[in-house]
């Protein structure tokens, strides 16, 4: 019961902290502005992470987890592979929709915490790689991709739609679902005449 309760407090925190760094930068961000948004004490904030940038750390590895999830869940959807992979892409605007700072800080953010955070994200990316690379194994095993390097294959996808998808370059909410179906179309067709 106390773990559990730990847990919600954590995640509690968490949501808040993400709310805030959502619409202000960094250092704009108090510590008794989290606390106010959790309706916790400044005191129990430290309590669960001893500083600013500690709360950042784990609000990113808890987003990046959520992230995760919701792209199983949208993989895992019934229908072909082309409509499950545009599903994780449709997820991938969502998600960077609702957490549009988390790029912000990727990018700017003080680098020496971003490399303590290197293996980790790493092992994340692979397990994203994954995802995508089980359904294009699917596909293929189904007849609707040629047979190919999934894995290849996968990282050329996710990379075709980060890229495309990049909300510091087009406005994800107006253009996000249009340039994903693209995206993905391109995938499934290639670029030959």
């Amino acid at each position: 019961m106390k773990n559990k309760r730990i847990e919600e407090n954590r995640v509690k925190i968490l949501e808040a902290a993400g709310r805030l760094f959502y619409g202000k930068r960094f250092h704009q961000v108090k510590v008794g502005e989290i606390a106010e948004a959790a309706d916790m004490g400044k005191g129990t904030i430290y309590e669960y992470f001893p500083s600013k940038e500690k709360l950042f750390e784990e609000l990113f590895k808890y987003s990046t987890e959520k992230y995760i999830r919701l792209a199983r869940k949208a993989g895992a959807k019934k229908g072909s592979s082309r409509e499950r992979l545009l599903a994780i892409v449709f997820n991938h605007i969502e998600f960077i929709t609702r957490f549009s700072h988390l790029d912000y800080y990727i990018f700017h953010i003080n680098r020496s915490n971003i490399q303590e955070l290197h293996s980790w994200f790493q092992e994340k990316r692979d397990q994203f790689l994954s995802l995508v690379g089980e359904i294009i194994d699917e596909g293929i095993r189904r007849g609707e991709i040629r047979a190919m390097d999934s894995r290849l294959a996968a990282a050329a996808f996710t990379g075709s739609f980060l890229a495309a998808l990049d909300p510091f370059l087009i406005d994800l909410e107006k253009d996000g679902k249009k340039i994903a179906a693209e995206v993905t179309a391109l995938f499934f067709q290639g670029a030959g005449a």
